[in-house]
């Protein structure tokens, strides 16, 4: 498989995971605003604040005789259920987040499968295992992809691989339009996924995870990259919460604060396409340069 093709698939599995943030925003913004209509429609009709309330009980069936056992209850205020809904938005987008960097972490596979099967001087003779350059050749993409895979210290290691062999990836993560180290921003990513799956989205110490993303991206903790971390921990109450939330844009005219908001999740998705973009495209032209029968 070409690498273009690679990162063509790539967008096809990036575009339906963003369709799904995209209905899952739309979904909770009707229900969030359901709940506000009905607040007010119950304040018209006279009602004190102090009584609107929702009660919930959760059960389960005893495996002996079958009976409804009750383990839980609230009792939740209008705020309540407002913050229970825009925190349940925000787990769905930190899930999505962690599907779309484990889609990202198979391109850069896909892509190291391809180079392998290539003419070209790029696999270090340990990434083929038991077997010898000479013994895999001929075989399809698929086994590439396997052998790319069980690369040790993956997939930091291919990115290393690749940043050598073409020094236009590394040249443009330091120095992009974003303006922010792009190599820093994916290892963020990368580290937020970890929290996700592993700690339910809730970093147990912030300066500990600060420390780690400099320690990953290579570079030197500063305070302009700590305000970039700090930007996805939004959550007063809760401060270890990864917050991917849209949040209102700060721009203004005349003083009139304009009516758009910034979407961090597709920001996120944005910087890892950007860099499978500057990958696939320092990778042809470095192939059509060098190499013109890949």
């Amino acid at each position: 498989m070409h690498v273009s093709q690679v990162y063509d698939e790539l967008c096809q599995r990036m575009t339906n995971i963003e369709l799904h943030q995209r209905s899952a925003k739309n979904i909770s913004e009707k229900e969030y605003s359901r709940v506000v209509e009905n607040h007010e429609k119950v304040l018209e009709l006279g009602y004190s604040e102090k009584n609107l309330k929702s009660y919930d009980r959760m059960s389960f069936k005893d495996a002996k005789n079958g009976d409804y056992q009750f383990y839980g209850k609230t009792i939740r205020s209008v705020h309540d259920i407002k913050a229970s809904i825009l925190y349940h938005r925000n787990k769905q987008y930190q899930w999505m987040l962690a599907e779309a960097y484990e889609q990202y972490e198979i391109f850069l596979y896909g892509v190291y499968a391809s180079l392998g099967g290539l003419e070209m001087d790029v696999w270090p003779l340990c990434d083929y295992g038991s077997k010898t350059a000479e013994g895999i050749e001929g075989h399809d993409w698929g086994d590439y992809f396997v052998l790319a895979k069980k690369k040790r210290n993956s997939p930091g290691s291919i990115l290393n691989v690749l940043r050598l062999k073409f020094p236009e990836i590394a040249q443009v993560e330091n120095n992009n339009a974003f303006g922010i180290n792009l190599k820093f921003l994916v290892s963020l990513i990368e580290l937020m996924r970890h929290v996700i799956v592993h700690k339910s989205g809730v970093v147990d110490d912030r300066q500990v995870f600060i420390e780690l993303v400099f320690n990953k991206s290579g570079l030197s903790e500063n305070d302009e990259l700590t305000n970039v971390i700090n930007f996805f921990f939004a959550y007063k109450n809760k401060p270890g919460v990864i917050t991917l939330l849209e949040r209102p844009d700060q721009n203004e005219i005349d003083g009139i604060p304009l009516p758009f908001y910034q979407n961090v999740y597709s920001q996120l998705v944005g910087y890892l396409m950007a860099h499978a973009q500057l990958i696939t495209e320092s990778i042809n032209q470095g192939n059509n340069a060098n190499h013109p029968r890949c």
